[in-house]
């Protein structure tokens, strides 16, 4: 709970309902390129031992990272935006179907990829410590509460959060709140086709 992802999914998941969901996008997004980012960064270190050492980790990470990239994607298209006109006339654009179920399907095909994992990078899906402890008549136990932690992967969450998202849209599709649309000079996270 303690991953910068996971904190940024939580300001996400807080303003998901008001108008600062593009900056927590945004948010998100800029870690995540940062993190693919800092893959490619290593990836020209040559014979570095430590670049060697790191490499396996930074590609899952990236992996991982395009997941969730993948999650701010679809949240995106599950919002209305404004296309302005060049006499700064505005046009509100709702979600549009097809286009927030390719990229709900883009979302489901990384994560999958990102879930094959070998390495914890953004919090463990599952893990298990060896938590031995005293029990009350002195012999050695295991405390199975510390030993085994499941589900504090961060991207997992970020996943989550836009597949309901992405429910809670088709559900009430048609009943857009256009009171939520990207206005003025917000730019929004990632490019949208819908304002082409």
């Amino acid at each position: 709970e303690h991953l910068e992802a996971n904190a940024l999914t939580t300001v996400l998941v807080d303003s998901a309902d008001g108008a600062g969901w593009p900056d927590a996008v945004c948010a998100l997004r800029d870690h995540l390129t940062g993190v693919q980012e800092a893959g490619r960064a290593w990836s020209g270190a040559g014979d570095d031992p430590l670049g060697a050492e790191l490499a396996p980790w930074l590609t899952d990470a990236a992996i991982e990272a395009e997941a969730g990239l993948a999650a701010l994607r679809l949240i995106q298209q599950t919002y209305p935006v404004t296309r302005v006109s060049g006499d700064r006339a505005g046009e509100v654009v709702g979600p549009d179907p097809e286009l927030a179920m390719i990229h709900a399907f883009a979302l489901v095909f990384s994560w999958s990829a990102a879930r094959g994992s070998k390495r914890v990078v953004f919090g463990p899906r599952f893990a298990f410590y060896p938590a031995v402890v005293q029990l009350e008549d002195g012999s050695p136990g295991l405390d199975v509460d510390l030993a085994v932690v499941e589900g504090q992967s961060a991207i997992d969450r970020l996943c989550r959060v836009a597949l309901a998202r992405y429910r809670a849209w088709a559900r009430t599709r048609g009943s857009g709140d256009a009171s939520r649309a990207v206005v003025g000079d917000v730019a929004l996270p990632f490019p949208d086709a819908r304002l082409d």
